[in-house]
C-alpha cells in the first residue's frame, strides 16, 4: 500500500513538474521581443521576431517592451550579440528601485545565425557602484533614441550584408523604448560600447573557464 501511495505521488510530481514546464515554455513562446514597427515591411518584422526572439527565449530572457517590464526596476538594459556561426550571447542590466544594479549574461551552445541551441553557461552579479555610473553615463552619450536604425543604414550602403556579428540593443526606462541593430554597418562608437558592455560579463577565473566568453 505504501509503494502505490508512493508511485501516485512520484507521478502526481512528474505532471504537475511538466504542467509548470509546458507553462513557462507558453508564456516565452507567447512574448514579442521585437518592436513591431520600424521595419521594412511586416514580412521583416516576422523575420526578426523569429531570429532575435528565438535567440533570446532560448536564454530565457524577459521581454522589455512595455512600462510593465519595469516593475521594479527604474531602467533596464540588453546587448545581444550574434555571431553568424558562433554562440550567441546576451548582457542584461537591470537598475533596481533602491539604486543598486545588476548584470545577468548568458551564452547558448548553438549558433547566432542559425539554431540558438540551450544554454550553455549563465551568471548574475551586482555591479559595482563606479560599473553602474559608468554604463549610465555612456549610454546616455550614445543616446540610442537618436540612432539611425539598421534598415536606415542599410539602404545609404551598396554593399550586401550577409555573414557578421549581428549586434541588438535594447533600452528601457520611463522615458520610453529604444530598440535598434547592427549588422555590417556598425560605427566605432556602437563597436566601442558593445565591447564594454561584453566586459561586465564572467569576472572571477572560475566563472571565465566555466564560460568562455569573449
Amino acid at each position: 500500500m505504501a509503494n502505490r501511495a508512493s508511485v501516485i505521488l512520484a507521478g502526481i510530481s512528474l505532471t504537475l513538474l511538466s504542467a509548470c514546464q509546458d507553462a513557462a515554455t507558453v508564456s516565452l513562446e507567447a512574448v514579442d521581443y521585437i518592436p513591431d514597427t520600424g521595419w521594412d515591411g511586416d514580412e521583416w518584422a516576422k523575420f526578426y521576431e523569429d531570429w532575435y526572439g528565438g535567440q533570446l527565449r532560448a536564454m530565457r530572457e524577459p521581454t522589455l517592451s512595455s512600462p510593465a517590464s519595469l516593475g521594479g526596476y527604474t531602467e533596464r538594459f540588453r546587448l545581444l550579440v550574434l555571431p553568424t556561426f558562433e554562440p550567441g550571447r546576451s548582457y542584461r542590466v537591470d537598475w533596481l528601485e533602491n539604486g543598486e544594479a545588476e548584470v545577468r549574461w548568458v551564452q547558448l551552445d548553438g549558433a547566432g545565425g542559425y539554431e540558438p541551441g540551450n544554454i550553455d553557461c549563465q551568471g548574475r552579479r551586482a555591479l559595482e557602484s563606479g560599473e553602474a555610473r559608468i554604463l549610465r553615463t555612456e549610454l546616455e552619450t550614445l543616446d540610442l533614441f537618436s540612432l539611425p536604425t539598421a534598415d536606415e543604414l542599410q539602404r545609404k550602403s551598396s554593399t550586401a550584408c550577409f555573414d557578421g556579428t549581428a549586434l541588438v540593443f535594447e533600452h528601457l526606462s520611463k522615458s520610453g523604448r529604444r530598440f535598434i541593430t547592427r549588422h555590417c554597418h556598425v560605427e566605432a562608437a556602437v563597436d566601442l560600447f558593445s565591447r564594454k558592455v561584453g566586459e561586465l560579463g564572467p569576472r572571477s577565473s572560475l566563472e571565465k573557464f566555466m564560460c568562455l566568453m569573449p
